[in-house]
């Protein structure tokens, strides 16, 4: 049962960090101010009454930020503005929704640092979390455009594996709840390695599931999910993924971008693609596992791996007739391809 959640930005006083160049700036110095006493906590999640269960709660994070502008558009938009627009249309939208709940890593024009940002999605004991940006086409290739849907890739889920593993004095409740501080480096390692690939799994079911749906209002740069080394990807026990919403760099897309009305259908979009997955994989004591019975899919978007048998079995069908309902010449598939499940 977790009926209430607080974010608090764990350090006290200043702190400083160094920022690389971005677009015209070169490296800038950004000196954060904090009270000296800790702030009341504040309330970021639907409250549950005890026996009820709880809403699936999704970690937003509107990119760069305060210092950091991030891309710069055609016409002079800052990307970070775009993304922190983008952020609060996609945070009423999922308020909105039954079982679903959402915090913000920021909710004004101030810098959190990367590692910060998936920190306080863990504090929040998010179900997932979604990264929001807006891509740049370096140099003169203003005709760039199309959103896509990023997840870590095995090179960065390695290296922050080792990481933490060296990490002696963070190693407590590491993954999920389990501490690692008293195991030794080999089931440590094992575990944690357990616990990535699930969450990297994950990761790329809803990555899936959210580019289907941002193809159903314009065009995507890729027809798959793409794999990066992004630093705000790396929780060991939250999926997450990052969304660029389209091309800033591009003049066309831009103007959309700065528009209300598809501000709101692209946060309409993820919120489509993460309520289909939480449908098919509900977390376990939440809102869609305790409703799972009223949600068979009608379709499934085909993931890494998997095979027309092993869909036909989870969705209790035969793979006759799952072949049949998508006229389907042979059992050959890719991932990102999108099946109607027919009844059972």
């Amino acid at each position: 049962m977790r009926a209430s959640c607080s974010i608090s930005v764990p350090r006290y006083g200043p702190r400083a960090s160094l920022l690389p160049p971005a677009e015209k700036l070169g490296y800038r110095l950004v000196v954060d101010l904090y009270p000296k006493q800790k702030p009341a906590p504040v309330k970021t999640v639907k409250q549950v009454l005890p026996g009820e269960p709880r809403p699936v709660v999704i970690a937003i994070d509107a990119g760069h930020g305060g210092e950091d502008p991030g891309a710069l558009g055609a016409t002079g938009s800052h990307e970070k503005n775009i993304t922190l627009q983008v952020a609060r249309e996609l945070k009423r939208q999922i308020d909105r929704e039954p079982g679903m709940s959402a915090i913000l890593t920021r909710d004004g024009d101030y810098y959190v640092k990367r590692e910060d940002r998936y920190r306080k999605a863990r504090e929040a004991r998010a179900d997932l979390f979604v990264s929001i940006h807006a891509d740049a086409c370096p140099g003169s290739c203003e005709t760039a455009r199309g959103s896509s849907v990023w997840v870590l890739s095995t090179r960065g889920a390695s290296s922050e594996a080792a990481r933490r593993l060296a990490d002696r004095e963070n190693r407590a409740d590491l993954i999920g709840g389990v501490s690692l501080d008293d195991k030794e480096d080999s089931l440590a390692a094992v575990l944690l390695d357990l616990q990535q690939g699930a969450t990297m799994d994950a990761s790329n079911a809803v990555a899936e599931h959210v580019l289907v749906a941002l193809r159903q209002i314009g065009p995507t740069h890729r027809r798959q999910v793409e794999r990066a080394n992004f630093v705000v990807l790396r929780s060991p026990d939250v999926p997450s993924i990052l969304v660029e919403t389209a091309f800033i760099s591009n003049p066309a897309e831009e103007k959309r971008l700065k528009d209300p009305s598809h501000r709101e259908k692209l946060a309409a979009a993820i919120v489509d693609g993460a309520r289909n997955y939480f449908r098919m994989m509900p977390p376990q004591g939440t809102w869609f596992a305790a409703n799972a019975d009223k949600f068979r899919p009608s379709r499934h978007v085909v993931g890494r791996g998997e095979t027309l048998a092993i869909i036909a079995e989870r969705h209790g069908v035969t793979p006759g007739k799952l072949r049949s309902a998508n006229k389907l010449a042979s059992d050959s598939l890719r991932v990102g391809d999108v099946l109607d499940i027919p009844a059972g």
